[in-house]
């Protein structure tokens, strides 16, 4: 399942890229941006499920949205700081005289 964040009628949604055309995004009822989605754990999936085999969902053509990052806001910088974290644990310490 291949999730996105997009622009589309002026608001920024969540969709599934379409299993069986890649050129389509069904839109996800409810959560309206994916920290959401991953905070509504459980009934996100559900909702993820219902979207893309209910198909009742919106479908948009890939052409016709802007595609936005998905995660335009993030709560923290966690990526940098695992990496900074791990460039200290890996460079050679000071040698002492």
């Amino acid at each position: 399942m291949k999730l996105v964040t997009f622009r589309a009628d002026g608001g920024s949604r969540i969709g599934v890229v379409s299993r069986d055309d890649p050129h389509k995004v069904v839109e996800v009822a409810g959560p309206r941006d994916m920290l959401s989605l991953i905070d509504a754990g459980e009934e996100g999936l559900a909702s993820l499920r219902q979207a893309t085999l209910s198909g009742r969902g919106r479908v948009h053509d890939l052409g016709g949205i802007e595609l936005l990052p998905p995660i335009p806001q993030p709560r923290g910088n966690v990526v940098w700081r695992v990496a900074s974290q791990a460039r200290r644990r890996s460079s050679p310490k000071p040698s002492r005289p």
